[in-house]
């Protein structure tokens, strides 16, 4: 595995080990197609910033097929499965998801626009039936 992909040491505080994996998220989310996020950009840039009607949207464009939930100024993602391009050997530590933090925070910054708030729910490495990650949108008129 190239060493930018490299796993924090398991031995530094939790704080920090945090901090690492949520960054190589964000690292990991360059590499995505900027044609996808800007077609996840009309569609919530079209709905007004309306986290309902994005949704809608996406759905309606069928841009991204995964599950989407939206109630007042958040959205939460349902994927069935772990997408990671860089999963754990074994078992994995228990901060290793919170890259998807990461992944999830600087998509959805790129997409919306706006700084926004993520939060990791449930995970398929963590034996959960689906990874739940929400955003909640901040600014704007729903801040």
């Amino acid at each position: 595995m190239d060493d930018d992909w490299a796993l924090p040491d398991e031995s530094l505080p939790e704080a920090e080990r945090l901090r690492a994996y949520r960054e190589r998220g964000r690292r990991c989310a360059d590499n995505l197609p900027e044609e996808f996020v800007g077609a996840l950009n009309r569609c919530f840039r079209d709905a007004g910033g309306d986290a309902g009607r994005f949704v809608e949207l996406v759905r309606e464009r069928d841009v991204w097929p995964i599950p989407l939930e939206a109630e007042g100024n958040r959205v939460d993602f349902l994927f069935p499965r772990c997408f990671c391009e860089h999963p754990p050997e074994g078992e994995p530590e228990p901060l290793f998801c919170e890259c998807s933090v990461g992944w999830m925070s600087e998509f959805m910054r790129r997409v919306s626009g706006r700084p926004v708030k993520v939060e990791l729910l449930a995970a398929v490495l963590r034996q959960d039936p689906h990874c739940r990650l929400r955003v909640v949108f901040r600014g704007g008129s729903d801040a």
